[in-house]
């Protein structure tokens, strides 16, 4: 779900919600937090890494609350998460730029535990934004 405004600063902002779905049959607690322009998930060494040349499509800028911490989701429940994103030029950019750090725990709220391993995880899917000029500012979106 998108959202367009463009400001003074011929900087154009979007509003993002991201919803989140418990799957599983456990519950679970995570940590949600956007990229930051130079950082990049790299596929062959399966980890975040900071990318000094980072790709047209990832240069924008997450603003407002950019990290949500010590999240809750019961079996088969969901949360949705308002986002901002701050584009300074027109271009595509992919919105797909946040991980998830998430702990499983059993199906009993009374027994989660901190201790639990973490995974970290990121969706290599890609989904695109085009963002216009002023006078012919657009909103379009696709995912690949």
């Amino acid at each position: 779900n998108r959202s367009l405004n463009n400001n003074n600063n011929n900087n154009t902002e979007c509003d993002v919600t991201l919803m989140v779905l418990n799957t599983g049959t456990k519950y679970v607690t995570f940590v949600l937090e956007t990229l930051k322009q130079n950082e990049e998930f790299d596929s062959h060494a399966r980890s975040f890494i900071i990318n000094d040349n980072p790709s047209s499509r990832s240069k924008y800028k997450w603003i407002g609350n950019t990290r949500f911490e010590n999240e809750l989701l019961e079996p088969g429940g969901y949360s949705s998460y308002n986002l901002k994103a701050l584009f300074n030029q027109p271009g595509i950019y992919n919105l797909n730029r946040y991980r998830f750090i998430v702990q499983t725990h059993s199906n009993d709220i009374n027994s989660i535990k901190k201790t639990n391993p973490s995974k970290i995880f990121f969706f290599p899917t890609q989904h695109l934004i085009v963002v216009g000029t002023n006078s012919n500012s657009s909103l379009s979106s696709t995912s690949s």
